[in-house]
């Protein structure tokens, strides 16, 4: 999927408006009330089901992140529930306040397919992100995570180990599936706050 610069922005407008309006209102926090009605303009395009991811920063450091690496809803769907999940409903983090809300820096990764490679040598760092899986466990890296993680592998050591719940050479293992993916992120800058 393409956005233009217009629609990126009206995005990312979405997702805030989204967010503080469900700060203030628990019962809004299903994601579900958010329409086109808070959108006005959507690429005909944004009416497939996508694959979306939302992290919240506050003051750069990660404050949410939750999302689907399979296609399940619309854009403007999947945006505001996985907005909500990430500032409300991620484990790791205690639910964000109407307080935090200044502080609070939005990225939006919508996920090309997922495709299966045969070697981890087909791994582009910094342009792909990984999911794996053996067995019963999985875990899913975005590209951004390279930023961190600069070596093929500490990235693939750390998404076994830290995200999958695997030995951390499991990506080493021919029995381990390695799908990898691509992202188009749309963030806010540290200005475009309210």
């Amino acid at each position: 999927m393409i956005l233009s610069e217009t629609d990126k922005s009206n995005l990312l407008q979405f997702a805030r408006k989204a967010l503080e309006e469900s700060a203030q209102n628990p019962d809004l926090r299903s994601g579900t009330g958010w329409t086109r009605a808070y959108y006005p303009s959507l690429p005909s395009q944004a009416q497939n089901p996508v694959a979306v991811f939302v992290t919240l920063f506050q003051r750069e450091k990660l404050k949410g992140c939750v999302g689907t690496i399979l296609p399940e809803h619309p854009l403007l769907e999947a945006v505001a529930k996985m907005t909500l999940q990430s500032a409300f409903c991620d484990p790791r983090f205690p639910p964000l306040s109407s307080s935090d809300l200044s502080d609070t820096r939005i990225e939006i990764s919508i996920l090309s397919p997922l495709r299966k490679i045969s070697s981890v040598d087909e791994i582009l760092p910094f342009q792909h992100g990984v999911h794996i899986r053996k067995g019963w466990n999985q875990g899913v890296f975005l590209p951004q995570v390279w930023q961190t993680l600069p070596t093929l592998e500490t990235f693939m050591t750390e998404l076994c180990r830290a995200k999958a719940g695997l030995p951390s050479s499991a990506w080493r293992d021919p029995e381990t599936e390695i799908q990898v993916f691509t992202v188009e992120s749309v963030q806010e800058s540290e200005h475009a706050q309210s």
